[in-house]
């Protein structure tokens, strides 16, 4: 292929590094490479211990027949593309905030993160290498406004200074047995996190967790992760594309420009886009021009 999975990371990478028209280019890019990557992003609610809904955990779905292969920096940019450019939070999880998973090297390499600190809570998937470069991204999207919520945590000592910047604590009940799971309790109760259980599968499971002393609730019990996709144009310029963002050149925007602009796809992309709730334009964008 002309792309590889690395492409939508590297296009997220441009866009913390554009600003204000050139972004919106990029994302527009950037949808267009997930569009042939052949995902869709699925939500799967959180709920409270009055069993309102708190947020969505926002996840990646290859979609059947696709290529299947794409690794975790990969699907976060993906989720990340379809939640902005292609889709919409609003449509995704409506007026509350969405979870999307994410890794150290995703961290390291895309920085400032952007995505709207006011609707996303960061999720750190498990067994991450704890050191100071990522204690660092991760002080940075903190106080860029950002919550961190720490998915599958273990409690040892090697994840401990994690919590010092974290706002929730997911535990996989699946994963931990009895009395680790009531060990992990005691020890995070009174640090002002929220407790959130995952993989609660049966009303059996609910039941203990709530007598656990759990704040928040996740799993096949209450709903399965729902698909979410768009209509989208088709585009015809990958390859172009694909050679503009390797590593080893430095597309400039009017490159890009050009390339779009012999896209009805992709200028459609970049147009719905620069009218989206996340751009926030003061008119209505009506061309690529």
């Amino acid at each position: 292929t002309f792309f590889d999975t690395s492409t939508a990371t590297r296009l997220v990478n441009l866009v913390t590094r554009w600003k204000s028209r050139p972004s919106l280019v990029i994302w527009a890019c950037a949808s267009a490479f997930v569009d042939a990557l052949q995902s869709a992003p699925s939500s799967q609610p959180i709920f409270d211990r009055a069993e309102n809904i708190t947020g969505f955990e926002v996840l990646y779905r290859p979609m059947p027949g696709s290529d299947e292969r794409q690794g975790p920096e990969g699907a976060t940019s993906s989720v990340i593309v379809q939640s902005i450019a292609d889709i919409g939070l609003e449509r995704l999880v409506g007026t509350q905030r969405a979870h999307i998973n994410v890794t150290r090297e995703f961290l390291l390499e895309v920085r400032p993160l952007p995505l709207p600190p006011e609707r996303v809570v960061l999720e750190l998937v498990g067994s991450q290498k704890v050191d100071g470069q990522l204690l660092e991204a991760l002080q940075d999207a903190v106080d860029a406004g950002f919550e961190l919520a720490l998915d599958d945590f273990q409690l040892d000592h090697e994840h401990r200074p994690l919590l010092e910047l974290a706002t929730a604590v997911k535990l996989d009940i699946r994963e931990l047995d009895g009395p680790t799971l009531i060990r992990h309790m005691k020890s995070l109760r009174g640090r002002g996190l929220r407790l959130i259980a995952e993989k609660v599968e049966t009303r059996q499971d609910y039941q203990g967790c709530r007598a656990l002393g759990f704040d928040e609730f996740q799993g096949y019990f209450f709903a399965e992760p729902a698909l979410v996709s768009a209509n989208t144009a088709p585009t015809h310029r990958l390859a172009a594309l694909g050679t503009l963002v390797q590593p080893s050149r430095k597309a400039s925007f009017e490159e890009l420009e050009q390339v779009i602009a012999q896209d009805a796809g992709l200028s459609h992309k970049l147009v719905r886009l620069a009218n989206s709730a996340f751009v926030g334009a003061r008119h209505e964008v009506a061309s690529v021009r």
